[in-house]
């Protein structure tokens, strides 16, 4: 009888031996099917957002175009702007905001980069939220893509009322370095 025994808790262990390796296979392979299934949603999230991004940026930069035109042909910044476009045709591409008017002519004499326009926020997945901007830096103005942690600090900065001859003393201590 005892060979039997020793046969049967043979048997048992091979059993038990291949029972192991399937889970373990069933396992190893269900972790690399989430793997790759986050590795694919990121690439499609990436992408999304870069897309999105990069649609919002030419629409906004065509909508801008009149008033870089205007900036470029006057060397003065417009009071009041707004885009051509259509009121439906721009809310279906997002819209341009401009500056009001008191601030316009406030910037107009700012020698600092200064935000004239900015995009509605274009929302981000894993990325922070972003708007495409139009600054003004001395007699050109240049499109840039901000965080709306960026943008609202700088916009914040240029809304503060400046002390009088502030913006001086500042241009002082950048001729000094």
């Amino acid at each position: 009888m005892q060979p039997a025994t020793t046969v049967e808790a043979l048997a048992g262990r091979v059993t038990a031996s291949r029972q192991r390796r399937r889970r373990i296979r069933v396992l190893r392979n269900v972790a690399a099917l989430l793997v790759m299934a986050v590795a694919v949603f990121l690439v499609v999230v990436w992408q999304r957002n870069t897309v999105r991004l990069e649609t919002a940026q030419s629409g906004f930069e065509s909508r801008a175009a009149e008033l870089v035109r205007t900036f470029e042909a006057t060397g003065k910044l417009p009071l009041f702007y707004s885009s051509r476009d259509s009121e439906e045709a721009s809310t279906a591409k997002g819209r341009l905001n401009y500056v009001d008017p008191e601030m316009a002519r406030r910037l107009q004499a700012s020698r600092r980069p200064v935000i004239v326009a900015y995009s509605e926020v274009i929302r981000q997945i894993v990325r922070p939220d972003r708007r495409v901007v139009a600054i003004k830096d001395g007699d050109t103005i240049r499109f840039e893509v901000l965080s709306t942690r960026q943008f609202r600090a700088a916009f914040a900065r240029q809304e503060a009322p400046a002390e009088p001859g502030a913006e001086q003393s500042a241009d002082r201590e950048r001729g000094s370095r």
